[in-house]
């Protein structure tokens, strides 16, 4: 994973497809972005806390879910504070 030269470090959920990533960097690198797919980051398997955790600690800034239901599950609403905490 290189997320220490980007100046806004994006990661993609397991919902969206990691090829998503390569091509956002592609497309917007040069201006500061980096997208990361979180299956570089994390296992699948792991807890929502625990990568949002993992992400934050790498110098991450953003997580985008492809998750449609992700305002209605209280634990991912508890995520999405811990990454912007």
């Amino acid at each position: 994973m290189q997320v220490d030269q980007a100046e806004m470090k994006v990661a993609l959920d397991f919902n969206l497809s990691p090829k998503l990533a390569t091509v956002l960097t592609a497309l917007y690198g040069q201006g500061g972005f980096e997208f990361v797919h979180l299956k570089d980051v994390v296992a699948s398997t792991t807890p929502d806390v625990l990568w949002a955790t993992t992400w934050r600690n790498a110098g991450g800034h953003f997580v985008v879910s492809g998750d449609i239901s992700i305002a209605h599950k209280p634990h991912h609403r508890q995520t999405a504070r811990t990454i912007s905490a």
